[in-house]
């Protein structure tokens, strides 16, 4: 066998060997495009969006696999989580969230209110749940309530309600890869670590080329 043809086969094996979202996954089955592709911020990676709620048990579920996901995938993809505003009364809790982001302490902050609501059982509806969770990650309860109702917050909110309609949710969790693909426990029968790796054959299929 010459160079050349040995060369070539070793490419053919490599291409077939590559994953491929036409032969890994299924549009309908395992995700669904984006009627409309949203502008994603790609500067750090592949921007993939998980839109949750504080309220929602299978976000608190989801909770451990999606922190070993972020941690495995750390420098490679953009991670940004985007509490879903589809009503009024999903308000307070994208403005408890984005409060603790502007302080400093979104993943405290995050984890202390999931326990708070589904761990310890408190009403998500009551403000002093949510104050509450602020004073156990060491924030002052007056500044983080004067802050949930801040001008900052306030447009970070109405940014979340845009991007909730742009990405057509209808149930969370759901994860956005690239503007592009949308995915959720519910193409998985409930299986998050599944549903993380269809997120991750989508991360590949959207990265650039190189």
């Amino acid at each position: 066998m010459t160079l050349s043809k040995a060369f070539s086969r070793i490419l053919l094996l490599l291409f077939l060997s590559t994953p491929l979202l036409a032969s890994a996954l299924t549009a309908g089955t395992d995700y669904a495009p984006l009627d409309r592709p949203v502008p994603a911020d790609s500067r750090r990676g592949v921007e993939v969006v998980e839109v949750f709620s504080f309220s929602c048990p299978h976000c608190y579920e989801l909770e451990p696999a999606l922190k070993a996901w972020i941690a495995k995938n750390r420098g490679k993809v953009n991670f940004v989580a985007l509490p879903v505003v589809a009503s009024p009364n999903s308000e307070p809790l994208a403005r408890a969230f984005y409060a603790a982001q502007v302080l400093g302490k979104e993943w405290p902050y995050r984890e202390a209110l999931f326990n708070a609501i589904h761990k310890e059982g408190q009403d998500w509806r009551n403000s002093d749940t949510l104050l509450k969770a602020a004073a156990k990650v060491g924030l002052d309860p007056k500044k983080f309530e004067a802050t949930m109702n801040s001008f900052t917050v306030q447009t970070r909110v109405n940014r979340a309600r845009q991007l909730t309609e742009a990405y057509g949710i209808t149930g969370v969790p759901s994860m956005v890869v690239a503007g592009q693909y949308r995915t959720s426990p519910a193409y998985t029968n409930g299986d998050n670590v599944r549903m993380l790796g269809i997120v991750d054959e989508l991360v590949r299929t959207a990265r650039p080329a190189r």
